[in-house]
């Protein structure tokens, strides 16, 4: 790959821009997880780290490790359930007002769930936490990353939204089901036989239909001018040992000696995170829409422009999707209003 560099932990080179007195939101930042390895690696460069987590307790435990580790105490702790719109709109609401300037959003957090559940409005979780909240949570957000770019003249990647995305998404099946005619609301709100929930199918198409969001959002931006300077890229962490199939059941349990031998660490897998949000190579700060991980899922190396699924490249896919999304979201007044 003619386009392949490194990310160094925790520390900005030539290629890298500062993050010292920056203001980055990273959500899923709680132990266990690469969120709270991005956030550690953002703060101990002198950013403003804001940790947006479902459990209060465990974001202030997480808190406490960065600054421990870093000594930049400037590292504060907020609620976020993607399982509830409610949560989302409170969260963002936090950032409003007009001095509040939010320069870096990683949306890491994910899941996903050995059984059938639902959210909340009869909407099925895994699309909910892992497409529909986050892009919920984008949408309400960038107008705070407006600011922080408009205050740094709306240079080309002076503010950036990362949504963590999974090279297993390119198993999803978004097309196949926009495809078959299924109404909107029984597509992402039930599934036709509960009995028959596959919960890495879900997942792959959650993650699918979150990453098509995102090109989506990426090519609505490039559109509109008061959104200038906002770069919006999806990252593949590969397959990391983390906390993610927590909910999955025993057999997450028990295959933990193997998931120990065969996956990356967790700052392995923060580093292509990273990546997306302080690289200063053009593939990532001139150019939006972009795609990155490691060419390996399961070892650490250079980070190197990826291809997603078709599915997910696909503009009338995403619109659509996005149609979909919006119906679910309700209005976003912010975006008139920036």
């Amino acid at each position: 790959n003619p386009f392949a560099v490194h990310c160094h932990m925790g520390r900005a080179d030539e290629d890298e821009t500062s993050v010292a007195g920056k203001t980055c939101v990273v959500t899923g930042a709680s132990p266990g997880g690469i969120g709270l390895e991005v956030a550690r690696a953002l703060a101990r460069g002198g950013a403003r780290v804001v940790l947006a987590c479902r459990s209060r307790s465990k974001a202030a435990a997480a808190a406490r490790d960065i600054i421990t580790s870093t000594g930049n105490d400037n590292v504060e702790c907020r609620t976020l359930d993607l399982a509830s719109l409610a949560s989302v709109r409170e969260f963002a609401d936090g950032f409003n007002g007009p001095e509040e300037l939010v320069d870096i959003l990683v949306n890491n957090a994910g899941a996903m769930f050995k059984e059938y559940g639902v959210a909340e409005a009869g909407r099925e979780r895994t699309w909910q936490v892992n497409a529909l909240g986050p892009a919920y949570l984008a949408r309400l957000m960038m107008p705070a990353l407006a600011r922080a770019a408009a205050a740094n003249g709306n240079a080309p990647g002076s503010a950036r939204y990362v949504y963590v995305t999974s090279k297993l998404e390119a198993k999803g099946v978004v097309a196949g089901e926009l495809r078959s005619g299924a109404s909107d609301v029984r597509m992402f709100n039930a599934v036709a036989d509960v009995a028959k929930f596959d919960t890495f199918k879900r997942y792959a198409t959650a993650k699918q239909a979150g990453t098509a969001l995102t090109f989506e959002l990426a090519r609505r931006l490039e559109s509109a001018p008061k959104f200038a300077g906002i770069a919006v890229h999806c990252v593949s962490p590969g397959m990391v040992n983390t906390n993610l199939g927590r909910f999955a059941g025993a057999a997450f349990v028990l295959a933990a000696p193997l998931r120990w031998a065969l996956t990356k660490t967790r700052s392995q897998g923060a580093e292509p995170v990273l990546f997306a949000c302080r690289s200063n190579a053009p593939e990532v700060a001139n150019k939006t829409g972009g795609y990155f991980g490691t060419s390996s899922s399961f070892k650490s190396g250079p980070v190197v422009a990826l291809e997603a699924s078709e599915s997910a490249r696909d503009p009338g896919v995403g619109a659509r999707l996005w149609a979909i999304a919006e119906a679910q979201h309700g209005a976003c007044e912010e975006w008139d209003q920036s």
